[in-house]
């Protein structure tokens, strides 16, 4: 297991559905996370 290297906190400023603009803390936001791994080579 490897170590996490960063966090990346976005905050869009418009709705990807309905493209509307984004105002205020949501208080329950919808979270996402992103897991990259290397790419393994076959010899």
């Amino acid at each position: 297991m490897e170590r996490l290297d960063e966090v990346v906190v976005d905050h869009p400023d418009t709705c990807r559905r309905w493209d509307t603009l984004l105002q205020g803390e949501d208080q329950d936001p919808l979270r996402h996370q992103v897991n990259e791994s290397r790419r393994w080579r076959r010899w």
